[in-house]
């Protein structure tokens, strides 16, 4: 078929309906030989993103590998639709025709002039009306993405498995696994976290990643290592509140210890009785359980599962709803545990409660038996913190883990007798 350039044509002027003639063979001859091109000079303002569904969708399936100027069979097109939308591709074309979208190519028959093929006029700009990519886009996306470096040994052999998929889903997939790599910089791993969770931080949203997607992440990578599971997430907490739903009552009080909930139980959750005067949010297991059963009366201990997942922030919101009350919060005394720290203070902070940390004043992390050497991202993170606004005692903390090169864990300091309720420090 024949590939024209609309601006070395000769069209004339348009006639009644504003249509021009652009003559492919000798109009002054009279010849059952005719040959020419017709279309509206004029491009209609109409909106094709709301076009009908069945016309974005054959839209879409004429626009992959359509280039300007390149005639297309009008068979091509009918087939391309599909029979069942032939009439729908019919009146599309009509409609693109009149609006100046789509040019045709016409020959002369002994019962009059006859469309034998169709032509688009600016297909770059209807695909970017659609929001349609351009054809090869995910190819060449592809190319430029394998030749960036992921740092894990795992990701990288995940990736190499991606050349046998097609471009625009090994797109989709390498960029999972570039998520995947900012998690474990973000500390991640120090998380129990659902698979919503990393949707929402690899994608903006809890439902983006298909079930396609999921399947081939296990099958190549250990989620659950990277702290990342599917099962019903359970919120840890202890003290002698009762929570009361829709249709019953929690009484914590009468178990002895900490109490586990489904955290979608707590989208029922009406009212809270005994409510604490104080919160208590603990991130090392081992020191929670201690906390948990030496609470001080009128405190609740809440188990903080690392950065704080969305679930938990959930959770611990609607919690807060129904028993505000201030926090103290203890993570480990390192960087990442300074982080998680503010992460979760923000909870209290935005509903204008009051939060402080507990347990991650210098002086007990220098107190305890065993430190960890800071590594580099430690440090690096230790910096980007000291930038923020912090209360002091974690800008103290900080400042001393930079001078002597250490870190530290939790646990030990949590030993009895726990504080008294008179203050954090005590």
């Amino acid at each position: 078929m024949a590939r024209w350039v609309a601006d070395d044509l000769a069209w004339g002027e348009p006639d009644a309906d504003g249509i021009c003639v652009s003559w492919l063979s000798d109009p002054s001859r009279s010849s059952l030989r005719g040959h020419r091109l017709r279309r509206r000079m004029s491009v209609a303002a109409d909106d094709p993103g709301v076009w009908p569904e069945p016309w974005r969708m054959i839209a879409g399936k004429w626009l992959s590998k359509a280039a300007a100027g390149r005639a297309i069979r009008r068979d091509a097109l009918l087939r391309a639709a599909g029979v069942d939308h032939a009439n729908d591709a019919l009146r599309l074309i009509q409609h693109l025709f009149a609006g100046g979208r789509l040019g045709v190519e016409e020959r002369r028959a002994s019962h009059g002039w006859t469309a034998v093929a169709w032509y688009f006029v600016d297909p770059a700009g209807l695909r970017r009306a659609l929001g349609l990519d351009e054809p090869g886009a995910h190819q060449r996306a592809w190319q430029a993405l394998r030749a960036e470096p992921l740092p894990d040994e795992d990701l990288c052999r995940a990736a190499r498995s991606l050349d046998a998929v097609p471009p625009r889903t090994a797109v989709a997939r390498f960029r999972l696994l570039q998520a995947l790599h900012r998690w474990r910089l973000a500390g991640g791993a120090r998380a129990t976290a659902t698979r919503r969770d990393f949707a929402y931080f690899a994608r903006g949203d809890t439902k983006a990643v298909s079930s396609a997607e999921w399947a081939w992440l296990g099958a190549n990578v250990d989620l659950a290592a990277d702290g990342i599971g599917d099962h019903q997430p359970t919120l840890l907490l202890a003290g002698s509140l009762s929570l009361i739903g829709a249709e019953g009552r929690i009484d914590c009080a009468a178990l002895s210890g900490l109490v586990g909930i489904a955290t979608d139980s707590l989208t029922a959750l009406k009212a809270i009785e005994h409510p604490p005067e104080r919160w208590l949010v603990v991130e090392n297991r081992s020191a929670f359980d201690k906390v948990a059963c030496t609470l001080a009366p009128r405190c609740a201990a809440l188990w903080l599962p690392g950065y704080p997942p969305l679930w938990w922030t959930e959770a611990v919101s609607r919690l807060l709803a129904q028993a505000p009350a201030p926090a103290w919060i203890a993570c480990d005394p390192d960087p990442d545990g300074v982080h998680i720290a503010l992460q979760a203070g923000a909870l209290w902070r935005d509903r204008d409660l009051d939060w402080i940390p507990w347990q991650m004043a210098p002086a007990q992390l220098a107190s305890l038996r065993h430190h960890r050497p800071l590594s580099e991202r430690d440090a690096a993170l230790a910096e980007q913190l000291l930038g923020a606004a912090l209360p002091d005692e974690l800008r103290a903390l900080l400042q001393w883990m930079q001078t002597s090169r250490v870190k530290g864990e939790q646990e030990a300091l949590f030993l009895p007798p726990l504080p008294s309720r008179n203050g954090p420090g005590d």
